[in-house]
């Protein structure tokens, strides 16, 4: 089929077959030092071309890729100049260079030249791709410059919108204008007209009980014209509520505090007391929060916010030092709710207390009481999974054996539902830890391999280094040696899957380098007759072709103006900007689509369209014979130079941030939570304003977290931070990013360990150890390929690894 993009990938694969040698060779120099990111010699070289070969740097547009390259090395004045002869020209990139100019004048502070450079976008390119984006951009470079009435005047008239700019990156909608807006307005004294602005912001939330960032702007603008007003009890809880869940919360209390004291007799009142004492509770002032807890008993004894209230003053008391009086109310809440649904938590949670404060056999006392309350149901699994953590953490391996024996013959085990839950595969892996502490080594090993290894498998990943300890051990080697003899004869077997199982439990049990490339060579073979892996090798995708540049000087047309301007992109390594004018063809490619977007830091899309791929892939599949085409779009690493760069000033693996930033995100820029965290590391207000101020950022909003580079520098400071509190202990890390780093110190004590062997099965979150297995497996996969540079490892994909494009 003649496509555009077909067109476009075949005149890529030619390309160097019309060029004169020394130029290809000189070009393809230039394009391995972009891909090394070795920048100031690329721009030495790209200079050099243009000198030596004049009319075909002009036909091919390098002045706009040394621009680009100038603009990355932060030599701004030069690359202004080149972009604005890319534009004088009439380049077929001078929408492109205009819009560089303009991002260049924003971000030197230069708002009128940024505003002339998007009016000269608009006048001489009608038709781009980026002209929403420019419309949209003018609007909040008035707003940043001051200029309110301006703002007023550009929203008031129709929006310049192209007919492909819902189909790129820059389109986001009207509702962050709205609010410039309504700021305008509110500043250039129209209070009623920014009003109703910020009234019709709040309501266009989608979920009123999740109100997100633009709702939290649209309430502090209410709240600044409302400084002398009395409002009522309503208004007070409703504002209340978009502070608080949005954790501002100071600003949350001040309209809380407003109900209680004006408004005592109010509805609201036994709500506002609840939630000041649920908003100190967050904020780890324990002791505050017992004070409003104890206030709502007090108060409102009847009221439905006690249930849940009784349960928080309990905690605050344990986690305040004060566990007697936390165990006292947890008996209290049992009393009083003795069929509730969260009993459970009132049974477990003194569990925890107890174990808090080193009273080892009262908490068993409890497990014990627990386990017979609850016989028959989940909370049977949470109390005996209480027993074994408990006898893990004193040692006691053969009475932690007797538990996890027990607990494995349970149906139901809580898994991800329920706080303190377990898996069957952590009960294994906790059952062969036991046996191998316990020097029953040849049990251990055949436990430790009945755990499925893969790609996302925390326990498989575990077992497997418990595994090669045994096999190196001066005393249980011999257990291993046995058990390789004989796995060795069942990959013999005729069957190929029995073979496939017995290589790769070989694997396990092997340390040297030579021996595991035999193996590996001996399982890839393997996989080609299993038809489960052999899928993906067979649906392979070969490597984006490198491109070297035509000779001829005339233009090759195309049918399209947007698949010349991806063409021309492409070759000059330009991703980020050749994949939205590629998808603007109306004709792209989906699989090509997918990795130019990867390449360009938009890798969001490309996991959008690798993960159907994989559900047809087995869980246990060797990791290092994952294909690289396939890991280059599951595992992209987006935003190199940023985590390279905010990883080493923090003394942080940019391959941890990218594994965090992986389950936080998908690599979305504007990615919001339900929790409401915004940005590519999911930083809630909070802690994003101490980020901030640590960084010197004086004029920080909470919109700016969807700033790539703000999100990367925050979320390497915060890691590295954590990082110097859990030294090399990256489970840890990841732990205390998801549940807090008070959560996580707790959960290590209680395990009496430094080992993520023992402290993980501690985490009481659910969400919490999910996250922790989730990350923790997304890293493996990424120091399996990538080096701490994020280049592709040649060994594992070298047809790959020579090619990778990512900016």
């Amino acid at each position: 089929m003649r496509s555009v993009s077909a067109f476009i990938f075949l005149s890529f694969l030619f390309a160097a077959s019309v060029l004169a040698e020394t130029a290809s060779e000189h070009f393809t120099r230039i394009r391995d030092l972009q891909k090394e990111r070795n920048l100031l010699a690329a721009v030495n070289e790209l200079k050099l071309f243009r000198t030596k070969y004049p009319e075909e740097s002009a036909v091919n547009d390098l002045d706009y890729l040394l621009a680009r390259l100038l603009e990355d090395t932060r030599e701004h004045a030069e690359a202004m100049t080149l972009y604005a002869e890319v534009h004088s020209r009439r380049s077929l990139l001078g929408d492109h260079a205009l819009w560089r100019m303009s991002q260049i004048a924003r971000h030197t502070g230069n708002f009128f030249l940024e505003r002339m450079y998007l009016s000269e976008l608009a006048a001489f390119y009608p038709d781009s791709i980026l002209i929403s984006a420019a419309d949209r951009r003018s609007i909040n470079s008035y707003f940043d410059s001051g200029d309110h009435s301006a703002v007023i005047a550009a929203n008031e008239r129709p929006a310049a919108v192209s007919s492909l700019a819902k189909t790129s990156y820059v389109y986001k909608g009207q509702r962050r204008d709205r609010l410039l807006l309504g700021y305008a307005e509110m500043y250039n004294g129209n209070a009623s007209a920014a009003r109703a602005i910020f009234e019709q912001i709040i309501e266009q939330t989608r979920d009123q009980q999740q109100p997100d960032g633009l709702a939290l702007e649209a309430v502090r603008g209410l709240d600044a014209m409302d400084r002398t007003v009395s409002l009522s009890d309503v208004e007070h809880k409703r504002r209340a509520w978009i502070y608080q869940f949005n954790r501002d919360f100071n600003s949350a209390r001040f309209h809380y505090r407003s109900i209680v004291n004006d408004h005592p007799s109010s509805e609201a009142a036994p709500e506002a007391v609840f939630q000041i004492g649920r908003g100190y509770f967050q904020e780890n002032a324990y002791s505050e929060a017992v004070l409003w807890f104890e206030r709502l008993i007090e108060q409102y004894p009847e009221n439905e916010l006690v249930k849940p209230g009784l349960l928080q003053l309990a905690g605050a008391y344990s986690r305040s030092g004060r566990s007697r009086e936390g165990v006292s109310r947890y008996h209290t809440y049992i009393d009083r709710y003795p069929n509730d649904e969260q009993l459970d938590r009132a049974y477990m949670n003194p569990i925890d207390t107890l174990r808090d404060y080193n009273s080892d056999s009262e908490a068993l006392r409890r497990s014990a009481l627990a386990q017979d309350v609850f016989r028959g149901r989940t909370g049977e699994a949470q109390a005996l999974f209480s027993e074994a953590r408990i006898y893990l953490s004193l040692e006691k391996w053969d009475q932690a054996l007797d538990s996890l024996t027990r607990l494995n013959t349970l149906s139901d085990l809580g898994g991800a539902r329920v706080p303190g839950g377990t898996t069957r595969d952590e009960v294994t892996f906790l059952t062969g830890l036991c046996l191998e502490m316990m020097q029953r080594f040849a049990e251990a090993v055949d436990v430790y391999l009945s755990i499925p290894d893969g790609r996302d498998s925390y326990y498989g990943m575990y077992a497997t280094k418990r595994l090669r300890g045994i096999a190196s051990g001066e005393r249980s080697g011999s257990a291993a040696a046995e058990k390789k003899l004989l796995l060795n004869k069942a990959k013999e077997s005729s069957d190929p899957d029995l073979s496939r199982q017995a290589i790769q439990s070989l694997l396990r049990l092997t340390d040297s380098e030579e021996d595991r490339q035999l193996l590996l060579d001996e399982l890839q073979k393997t996989y080609k007759e299993v038809r489960q892996y052999s899928y993906l090798s067979e649906n392979a995708l070969s490597p984006l072709t490198e491109l070297a540049m035509p000779r001829n000087t005339q233009r090759r047309q195309s049918p399209n103006p947007h698949a010349a301007k991806a063409q021309a992109l492409f070759r000059s390594g330009l991703a980020d900007e050749a994949a939205i004018e590629y998808e603007a063809t109306g004709s792209a490619d989906k699989r090509f689509l997918a990795e130019i977007y990867t390449m360009g830091d938009r890798a969001y899309r490309g996991i959008e369209y690798a993960e159907p791929l994989w559900q047809n892939i087995p869980p246990d599949m060797q990791i290092e014979l994952l294909p690289a085409d396939a890991v280059r779009l599951l595992y992209p690493t987006p935003f190199r130079d940023k985590l390279v760069a905010h990883g080493a000033a923090a003394n942080v693996d940019p391959r941890f941030l990218l594994a965090i930033m992986r389950q936080e995100s998908r690599f979305r820029p504007d990615a919001v939570s339900n929790a409401a965290a915004s940005g590519l590391m999911q930083f809630i207000a909070p802690t994003a304003v101490r980020m901030a101020r640590e960084a010197g950022m004086n004029d920080f909003r909470d919109h700016d977290l969807f700033d790539p580079g703000t999100a990367i520098l925050f979320g390497a400071t915060y890691t590295g931070q954590m990082f110097r509190l859990f030294i090399n202990q990256p489970d840890a890390v990841a732990a205390g990013y998801n549940g807090g780093e008070e959560n996580m110190q707790r959960w290590m004590k209680r395990s009496r360990s430094d080992q993520p062997e023992r402290f993980v099965a501690e985490i009481q979150y659910a969400q919490t150890k999910d996250y922790v297995q989730k990350v923790m497996s997304a890293y493996r996969v990424y120091t399996t390929f990538y080096d701490e540079q994020l280049q592709l490892k040649p060994e594992l994909a070298p047809e790959f690894a020579s090619k990778d494009e990512g900016r």
